[in-house]
């Protein structure tokens, strides 16, 4: 599957040459970040994530109920800046662990966070595999799809929307 995801983003890439600044490093280390991404959100909620699309293009959120998005950039020899996009239900399902039975928005985006930062380290270490020597930031949190994309509005990025049972989730690579 990742190879048809990597063809189907070169293709994509050869429409989009000359209206991005998309490089060859972000495409190579898309099937890293999305196997470090599936694999966590599958093992920590017990639901099968499949895939819909995948496209350069703007960010462009398809989930209309309330959201959660995590952000961390990676630089060195690679500089991207990694979305997700998740329905809020979905983000309390996949930090059930991580939160107590009640909690907060503030709590919820904590626990985001630490699961973002799990994930992004799941990513340095496929990449260091690959002698691409990296570093990641810490996530930032946000509950405004507006407020990332105000960040990344003239950014073309890979998005690749998937489907939780029958709920979107969004993964966006850019650099």
């Amino acid at each position: 599957e990742d190879e048809e995801v990597v063809k189907q983003v070169n293709i994509e890439a050869q429409k989009m040459v000359k209206k991005t600044k998309m490089n060859k490093k972000i495409i190579s280390i898309l099937p890293d970040v999305i196997d470090s991404t599936i694999h966590a959100i599958e093992v920590l909620s017990n639901k099968k994530i499949s895939k819909k699309s995948v496209k350069i293009q703007l960010l462009e959120s398809t989930i209309r109920d309330e959201v959660v998005i995590s952000t961390v950039g990676f630089y060195g020899d690679v500089d991207a800046i990694f979305f997700l996009i998740m329905d809020k239900g979905d983000v309390q399902n996949v930090c059930k662990i991580l939160l107590p039975e009640k909690f907060s928005f503030e709590e919820l985006s904590d626990a985001f966070s630490e699961f973002a930062n799990m994930i992004s380290g799941k990513i340095l270490q496929r990449l260091k595999a690959k002698n691409i020597n990296a570093e990641a930031t810490m996530p930032r949190i946000f509950d405004k799809i507006s407020e990332v994309k105000k960040l990344e509005s003239t950014k073309h990025g890979v998005q690749i929307n998937f489907n939780i049972e029958n709920r979107d989730m969004i993964l966006f690579l850019t650099n």
